[in-house]
């Protein structure tokens, strides 16, 4: 082998060693491919941890045409200019080289007020009769400006009607929808990659139907809003044409309430509420503001927000929140590159957190760099708790002694983990020479242990284009850090234990026992017969102090106890048994028999 390739390999085996020996340490901020953990703040019953989403909102090439259709009847007058304001502002962000806007105003005249209308006598106005030829004769009025890219002649329609005075008396909102699709339609050229938005403004309830007909609300409520002839008809058809559609409506509550009498509002309000976010193309392009509860400022700027949501490319946020975690209440936000906040236009300014399913339309974000970023909080994760079960001992004089052989203490933590192996003695005062009461104070650290916490199950981006990102499950990566505990015993050393006297007690064979020579603590002779031979009172033989070869009178005493009722299994004293009697009479026999032979001796 070459030196060279001798070499290459040890520069493999070397930078192999390396990596194998790089420690990788434990941090609290989890990554999963397109979503992470940006920080976690640790508090006393919770952790709450903050998550970055990032995104990233290209250049939109999908072409918007923007028809507004709006109300000009003269109740709108006063609130008009604000209105008007925030329209030309949406105007403005549209692009001339991919966007069109056209404007249709709606309302209706008395016949004879038509002749000193600015509005019925205005060019671009168009006007179909109604109850000719009878004294309540009116006029349908459509204020016309046709589809086109130059943005300044759009917003000049709504100056033109500031300063004209172009309103009229009815709203027949219906038949506006309704003719505005069919203008659109006669102007549209079917182009590639493009979207159409009827955004509908009014400020009241209708009083015309679809085909034009003037109403009375209080008797007509289906006709005017309902699915055959009223405005439920007229966004249908937007729909059916493949369109989307968005209503705002503007309320002046008391004085509808005052027109129509409160029943009768109560009830075209519920009808709307209940039907109308079906009818728009999203439920979150209808939105109806009434005086008593927002301004028109704000109804002004929803209206323009409305319309940014549709110029730039569609995205869709899903978050699927883990059910042992909990979304903060208002903690999402859109960052931007440069780390400052990004306010998003209505109606998507907050997601929405349903079941634990956060999900954020973001179609309003202009093309960009950004990161979304909520927080979610779960339980406090407690450190496991470690105990140690170890005896209090007793043992003698000199006796062998070890602090952990001797007592065998045991260390367990709370989710099962054997830490014997790693019990430490703290203390240890016991003196095997010596009698008397020691501490051994015993103490375990269970080691740290890594674990995972789930905080996301799953999320996704979905595109314009309804092309998926699939965001993976989000874990929290944390270390545990180890348990502490002490546990004390106490050990008894007792003096050295003395050694039984032997006591010769006759058995039934006539045999012998010594009792045992086990030591015994140092207590009175009594107490040790007494411990020996619980049963039999045998400490009354103790009592005559053993005088020497004094067997006899321990067996007297034992004969009172052959007395009492026992057992042959019984590990009392043993008894001189059945066959006393028998040897007694064999004795008595053998004296006779020598009497006799005796007698009969010459």
């Amino acid at each position: 082998m070459n030196n060279k390739l001798i070499k290459i390999i040890s520069a493999v085996i070397v930078l192999t060693f390396l990596v194998m020996g790089v420690s990788h340490p434990l941090t609290f901020a989890a990554e999963s491919n397109t979503h992470y953990v940006h920080t976690t703040a640790v508090h006393d019953t919770e952790d709450i941890h903050t998550i970055h989403v990032p995104i990233t909102k290209t250049e939109r090439t999908e072409k918007l045409d923007l028809v507004i259709v709006q109300d000009l009847s003269r109740s709108f007058k006063s609130q008009f200019p604000e209105v008007s304001n925030r329209l030309q502002e949406a105007i403005d962000l549209l692009s001339p080289l991919l966007d069109r806007v056209s404007i249709v105003g709606f309302t209706s005249i008395k016949s004879s007020e038509a002749e000193a209308s600015s509005l019925f006598n205005d060019a671009r106005s168009v006007h179909q009769v109604g109850n000719k030829g009878r004294p309540d004769e009116y006029y349908n009025v459509l204020l016309k400006a046709p589809l086109q890219s130059d943005k300044n002649e759009a917003k000049q329609v709504f100056k033109d009607i500031e300063a004209n005075d172009l309103y009229g008396n009815g709203t027949p909102t219906a038949f506006g929808v309704n003719e505005a699709l069919k203008y659109y339609m006669e102007q549209q050229q079917t182009l590639n990659n493009q979207k159409t938005l009827f955004l509908v403004v009014t400020d009241g309830f209708p009083n015309g139907d679809i085909n034009g007909n003037a109403l009375i609300p209080s008797r007509s409520m289906i006709q005017l809003l309902g699915p055959d002839t009223g405005i439920l008809k007229a966004f249908d058809n937007i729909k059916n044409n493949g369109f989307h559609s968005s209503f705002a409506m503007w309320q002046d509550e008391a004085s509808l309430k005052k027109d129509l009498t409160e029943p009768v509002y109560t009830t075209f309000q519920n009808y709307l509420e209940e039907y109308m976010p079906q009818a728009t193309s999203s439920e979150d392009f209808y939105f109806n503001m009434t005086n008593q509860k927002n301004t028109i400022e704000d109804f002004a700027r929803t209206t323009k927000d409305i319309v940014q949501t549709h110029l730039n490319q569609e995205l869709l946020a899903r978050e699927k929140i883990n059910d042992d975690a909990t979304y903060v209440e208002d903690s999402a936000q859109i960052i931007d590159a440069n780390g400052i906040q990004v306010s998003i236009p209505a109606p998507y300014t907050k997601p929405d957190v349903n079941d634990n399913m956060l999900s954020w339309q973001l179609d309003a974000l202009p093309p960009g760099k950004y990161h979304i970023s909520f927080q979610v909080a779960t339980p406090k994760v407690d450190a496991a708790e470690t105990q140690i079960e170890a005896s209090d001992h007793v043992m003698y004089v000199n006796d062998s002694f070890h602090p952990i052989d001797s007592i065998s203490p045991i260390a367990m933590d709370s989710i099962g983990n054997n830490l014997t192996s790693q019990i430490k003695v703290l203390e240890n005062t016991v003196d095997v020479a010596t009698p008397g009461v020691y501490n051994i104070t015993y103490a375990v650290n269970s080691s740290e242990t890594a674990d995972k916490l789930p905080l996301i199950d799953f999320g996704e981006l979905v595109f314009h284009d309804n092309s998926t990102q699939t965001l993976h499950p989000l874990d929290y990566a944390y270390t545990e850090n180890g348990a502490y505990t002490e546990k004390k015993v106490t050990v008894t050393v007792l003096e050295k234990a003395v050694q039984a006297p032997e006591i010769d007690v006759l058995l039934p064979d006539n045999t012998q026992k010594t009792p045992s020579t086990t030591p015994t603590p140092s207590y009175p002779p009594e107490k040790i017969i007494a411990n020996k031979f619980p049963t039999y009172a045998a400490e009354k033989i103790i009592a005559n102090k053993f005088p020497a070869y004094a067997a006899e009178k321990a067996i007297s005493n034992v004969s009172t106890i052959q007395s009492a009722p026992h057992s042959r299994n019984s590990p009392s004293l043993p008894l001189l048994g059945d066959n006393a009697n028998w040897l007694v009479g064999l004795l008595g026999i053998a004296l006779l028999t020598g009497l006799w032979f005796k007698i009969r001796k010459p």
